[in-house]
């Protein structure tokens, strides 16, 4: 290894770092933005779920108490 190898590598990982940086600064809002939107489609089915367990347990001890 001498140190025009050297110097290329290097050159060509300072390029590649700028480049990588450059794509995820381009891709930052549109991640925020797909994981803000699976949160709130995670919350609404929770609460969903959580609604149909809740009304289903009410059912439940309601016809329990009719017996």
């Amino acid at each position: 290894m001498n140190r025009r190898n050297a110097v290329v590598g290097w050159l060509a990982w300072e390029a590649s770092k700028s480049a990588m940086r450059w794509k995820a600064a381009q891709a930052k809002p549109v991640v925020a933005g797909a994981a803000r939107d699976r949160r709130l489609r995670a919350a609404g089915a929770f609460t969903l779920a959580a609604g149909a367990g809740l009304f289903t347990f009410l059912r439940m001890r309601r016809e329990e108490d009719d017996s």
